[in-house]
């Protein structure tokens, strides 16, 4: 069997979305670390559009975070739609008591195979689109209280320090949470068949080593003062100074 992967490059749409998501996040708890970012970003030509839900006491000037993202890119006359509102005091009641912002099941994986401890598919891929982006142009929009993403990379953490520590050599771990509720309603950790450790006991030391509430993740891997444009492009991973990559 052929395994391969791909990285989307900075310029894609999807991408220029996603810049215009986490520059909104960035840029609210950078003047309110207990703003709530929920945001979406749609591009069509010169049209865009911006949705989602944001409480925060900082007024931001949306139509020059969108400009500032995407004039780099040539795009200037562009026309911005403004469809945010607040989030649903039902869901902020949650959260303001330390609960998760969203619910599912988020996983992270680690593998010996690389020093990034990442599949050497991925670590090509976006080693080969550095370079091309050097040559050219120099999950996302929700802030972590969103558990699909502080749990996304505390999950990848869990796993990289499983098989950095010697428990493994391949490690995939999953955390699952329930809107409204602080501690994750499961735990899982795969380890392929590498490791020597029973996986009930793996599942513990996760459970007794490390705060998965999602105020203990925010405040482990600091959060609220990471840039998250730093994020949207070449991976959420690989990165040496993104605090789950340390």
């Amino acid at each position: 069997m052929i395994f391969t992967s791909e990285q989307v490059s900075s310029g894609h749409p999807d991408k220029l979305c996603d810049q215009i998501s986490d520059a909104i996040v960035t840029e609210c708890l950078k003047h309110d670390k207990n703003s709530r970012v929920a945001v979406e970003t749609l591009i069509k030509d010169n049209q865009v559009v911006v949705a989602g839900e944001v409480s925060t006491k900082y007024y931001f000037n949306l139509e020059g975070i969108v400009k500032k993202v995407l004039e780099p890119y040539g795009m200037r006359d562009v026309m911005v739609t403004n469809l945010l509102g607040v989030q649903s005091p039902d869901i902020a009641q949650g959260v303001d008591k330390g609960s998760a912002g969203d619910q599912g099941i988020m996983f992270g994986y680690a593998t010996d195979e690389t020093p990034e401890f990442l599949p050497l598919p991925y670590v090509l891929a976006t080693r080969v689109l550095e370079k091309l982006t050097n040559l050219g142009h120099p999950a996302l929009g929700k802030d972590p209280s969103k558990v699909d993403r502080s749990a996304a990379y505390m999950a990848r953490k869990i796993a990289k320090d499983f098989v950095r520590e010697g428990y493994a050599k391949r490690c995939e771990v999953q955390l699952a949470y329930a809107i409204g509720v602080a501690e994750p309603v499961g735990v899982y950790v795969n380890t392929f068949g590498t490791s020597d450790y029973p996986l009930e006991q793996l599942v513990g030391v996760v459970r007794e080593r490390y705060d998965l509430t999602p105020q203990g993740i925010i405040k482990e891997l600091n959060l609220l003062d990471v840039d998250y444009t730093k994020t949207t492009c070449l991976g959420h991973f690989t990165k040496p100074y993104l605090p789950w990559e340390q």
